[in-house]
């Protein structure tokens, strides 16, 4: 009986040891990347050198598939990028992506506000839609073959602040994204810079269970952890309880995560 019970122990920890085998480290990219199903490509893994403002791209086996030089207005940075595709925007075989800029302006009573630009580009530095204003912008597929680009524009110039919504139709059909797999839209949160409050805007499914605001500092401690809805659209953050600086946010749903945005506290 002892034996028996001895040979079951050991197959039950040989079991466990198993299972947690079964995760482990296999790259390290020293920026943040995230995955994209391209057509007629495949998986690939993409992030932003903001150094160079450059698109790394890289093969499922992390090697160096493309560079994509991103050509920033005078006085902005990237703020995300999204919609990697090929066909998507365009017919043809080139990389395209949906690239958002924004430009800080400082005002006389130090509060400020960001300009946001939308474009959306190929590898080959060729814009083919610029949005002035554009903040952020989901696809969604309407009919059968038929799918239509939205673009939120917002103008934080003026309080309360101005939004209006452009809407495109576009060639392609999107494929699976991480944002559409997990069912999280993350939209730019407003005002930004905020003094006391800042309003983020999001999208969850109905589905979702269990949902959080997550806030980071620029280190990528965690520092504020909100629980939020799928019956409402955006959450109302007290800011006045952070120190001024630099911080991101992000969602995460039932296991999934979300890109991270930035917003600045004055």
């Amino acid at each position: 009986m002892k034996k028996y019970l001895l040979l079951t122990v050991i197959s039950l920890l040989l079991i466990q040891a198993k299972v947690i085998s079964q995760i482990s480290l296999i790259n390290t990219y020293d920026i943040a990347v995230y995955i994209a199903d391209i057509e007629d490509v495949g998986y690939k893994y993409y992030g932003i050198d903001y150094s160079t403002n450059q698109v790394l791209m890289y093969n499922t086996d992390h090697t160096l598939w493309k560079t994509i030089n991103i050509a920033t207005p005078e006085n902005s940075t990237i703020d995300e990028i999204a919609y990697v595709s090929s066909r998507l925007f365009n017919s043809d075989n080139n990389i395209e992506l949906l690239v958002v800029f924004n430009e800080y302006i400082e005002t006389s009573d130090t509060s400020g506000y960001f300009i946001y630009t939308t474009k959306i580009v190929n590898e080959n530095g060729v814009t083919f839609l610029d949005v002035p204003g554009g903040g952020y912008s989901a696809v969604y597929e309407i009919g059968k073959d038929i799918a239509n680009l939205l673009v939120y524009v917002y103008d934080f110039s003026v309080s309360p602040f101005e939004v209006s919504t452009n809407i495109y139709s576009i060639p392609g059909l999107p494929t699976s994204t991480n944002e559409e797999t997990s069912g999280i839209m993350l939209e730019n949160a407003f005002p930004n810079p905020a003094k006391s409050y800042i309003t983020i805007p999001y999208k969850l499914e109905n589905k979702t269970t269990n949902a959080s605001i997550v806030i980071y500092n620029e280190l990528g401690s965690e520092v504020y952890k909100g629980t939020i809805s799928p019956n409402s659209n955006n959450y109302r953050l007290n800011t006045s309880v952070f120190s001024k600086g630099v911080y991101f946010y992000s969602i995460i749903a039932d296991g999934y995560a979300s890109h991270s945005k930035k917003m600045i506290v004055q």
